[in-house]
Formats: C-alpha cells, structure tokens, sequence
C-alpha cells in the first residue's frame, strides 16, 4: 500500500530550514547558481506518493528523485505571491524611483520623515541576538498589534491558532539567524514590526504588524522601506511577502511570482498511481474554484458570519471641537501614554501628525473622564469622549 507523503514548502524550509528529502537540488529561476544541494541520503520514495505543496517558482527543481519507475507531475496553481527582486538596485532610493511614481515615492518618504520629526524613533533588527524580555515584550506586542488589527477588520487569522508554537521557536531560530525581528520603536513604545525568516539570500517577510494608533504616519510602509533597505545593504537578492493581494504588496512588488504542487509517484503501481491522479485532480479542481472567484465570496461569507459573532464591548465617539483657550478650572495636566481608551490615544496621535510638532512639546489634559484638551504651539483642540455600551 502506498503511503502519502505531503509537505509544505514554505513551513517545511522557511519556517523550520528543513527541504523535503525529494529534491536533489534546487536553483534559482531568476540568476544562475544553485540555492539548495540536497547532500543527505535520500529516502527510498518507492513507496509513497510525495506531494510538495507552496513551492514559488522563483526556484526550480530540476532534478527531483527519478528512477526509471518514478514518475513526477508539476501542477501550477492559481495563488500569486509577492516579491521584492533587489539585485539591480544599489540603495532604497534607486528602488523608490524604479518603483513609484514621483508624488507616491515622496509621500511614503514624507510620512516616514514626519514620524521621526513627531517622535524619538529608533529602527531595531533583532538577528543573531536578543535578549529575553526584549524578546518577550516584542512578542506580545505582535500579537497585541495583529489581534487589534483584525479586531478591526473583522477577520480572523491562523497566527492566533499558531501561536504558541511561534512564541516557542523564533528565538531560537534569530540566534541561529534563521528568523529575525525587526522593530520600530517611537519613544520607546513599539508601534511597528515585522516577523522574518532567513534563507541564504532569501529574505521572507512573513507577519507584518503596526499600531493601527499611528496608521496616519504610514507604519506600513516604514515598515516594508527599512526592510528593502536593510536586504539590500545585507546582499540578498529576494525579499518575499508571501501570498495575498494585500495593498502593500501589491504597491512595493515588483515581481509576482507563482506556486506549484510537485508530486512524485511510482509510474509502475495502480495505487501510487491512483494517490497521485486524485492529488491532481484536487488542484486542478481548486485552481478552476479560485477562476471563478469561489475564494472571494467564500472570504465574504467568513466576513458576515464574523461579524456577528465579534464585537467589542464598547465603542468610542470622539467629538473634536477646535478652540481658542483652555479653561481655567479643573484642569489637570495628564500624559497620552496613560490614555485607557484606543479611541483617545489615536485621537492624539492624529492631532500630533497634522501639527508636525515634537509629541512632547504637545500639552495634554484632563478635565475628568470624558473631556480633554491637546495643546500644540498654534492649536487648541478640546476631545469629548461618549461612550456608548453594548
């Protein structure tokens, strides 16, 4: 009886630096070279049917385990993924000109030049080394970060399902450097970062996550610009963003490439045969869905179903009124970072971005629970907070 034998590329190598044993090398299909030489005894797959899934065609695998009775089928599938090729550029100047047109080159330039006029920014990549309660505080801000994220959008997301095992072993995998944490730290809160996995001169940018507090300063893209920045001086040739038509990868991409399933059989065996044929026609049926956008309008299902089910227990009303004086009784000079409602501290952080000021030239105060003031050198805007209760 035939045994199936299934992986997944991406979490077997990228996520674990373990390639499948079927392969005996693999090269790059963009610049010459080999990326991968399989110097392990390979396993006997006489008696399997093996099936690779999320193998990007950035590579080619050329040389799977043939024998004379062994058969392999390579199915293309309908699900792009986005790149950043960096070869040809000598900085992360000569990417944005290549890449953007003049007035989106100098916006993303303009709000990542305004974060660090508003605030004491300080831009971290945790790789070979980190301490554990860095480690630790940077951990639970990603997950913090995703969870408010998706609250947000109403969504769901496997991270959350996978959390403990990443928690588990990403430290270990940035001390041997295969994994990396890059941070952006504004006055020492963490409002940005990326999760990464490391793979020769491949760089994955696997889970990015910002304070959606300070999404008027563009964190995003911050976020993807030091990334570039720092593959290009490190000399890797890929930057990865994986699948999914996400605004920013459709805007900083420029390489979209696509993913296969390899599957290895034995040609001589019904069974093997049969395993495969039915693997096959499993793709080939999900890649005819997916033409017909069944993906799409089952995401707008999960969307409905969710928003019944996730609501948060209170919702915030901010009203902003711009004023000519504070009051002159029962103020109390407060700071932003003692702010309990989300709603008031991006109220905040927004007064900040359109005043350009240094955050703590900017006065913040507290008449009581609901009423506040912000204070920049030429505005006064009063903040009324009405809650309103499930």
């Amino acid at each position: 009886m035939s045994k199936v034998y299934k992986k997944d590329f991406y979490n077997t190598f990228f996520l674990k630096n373990n390639i499948p044993n079927i392969y005996k090398n693999i090269r790059y299909s963009y610049r010459d070279g080999d990326f991968y030489i399989n110097k392990k005894k390979q396993n006997n797959t006489l008696n399997k049917v093996s099936i690779v899934n999320l193998f990007p065609n950035y590579f080619y695998a050329n040389h799977l385990q043939e024998k004379k009775n062994i058969k392999k089928s390579i199915v293309q599938t309908k699900l792009n993924g986005y790149a950043v090729k960096l070869e040809d550029f000598l900085n992360i100047d000569s990417y944005l000109k290549s890449n953007f047109k003049s007035n989106t080159k100098s916006s993303i330039v303009k709000r990542k030049n305004r974060l660090e006029s508003c605030f004491n920014v300080n831009y971290k990549m945790y790789f070979g080394e980190i301490l554990n309660e860095d480690y630790e505080r940077i951990m639970v801000s990603l997950k913090n970060m995703l969870y408010k994220r998706f609250l947000q959008k109403k969504a769901t997301n496997e991270f959350f399902d996978k959390w403990e095992s990443y928690y588990s072993s990403t430290i270990k995998l940035i001390l041997n450097k295969e994994a990396s944490l890059f941070v952006i730290y504004a006055n020492n809160i963490i409002i940005g970062l990326s999760l990464n996995y490391h793979a020769k001169d491949i760089f994955i940018g696997h889970v990015i996550a910002y304070d959606i507090n300070y999404s008027k300063f563009g964190i995003g893209n911050t976020i993807v610009f030091k990334l570039i920045e720092w593959c290009i001086n490190n000399n890797y040739s890929i930057l990865d963003m994986g699948n999914g038509d996400l605004d920013y990868k459709l805007n900083w991409s420029n390489y979209i490439y696509n993913y296969q399933y390899h599957i290895v059989y034995r040609k001589n065996s019904i069974n093997s045969i049969l395993k495969a044929y039915y693997a096959i026609f499993i793709i080939k049926l999900k890649n005819l869905l997916k033409n017909c956008n069944a993906d799409i309008y089952l995401a707008l299902i999960k969307k409905k179903l969710l928003n019944n089910t996730i609501k948060e227990n209170t919702f915030s009303n901010i009203k902003l009124e711009k004023v000519n004086k504070l009051p002159l009784s029962n103020l109390q000079e407060t700071n932003y970072t003692d702010f309990k409602n989300e709603s008031l501290t991006k109220s905040f952080i927004d007064f900040v971005y359109l005043e350009q000021e240094y955050v703590s030239n900017i006065r913040t105060y507290k008449i009581n629970e609901r009423t506040y003031y912000y204070k920049s050198k030429s505005k006064i805007q009063k903040v009324e907070l009405q809650l309103f209760n499930n």
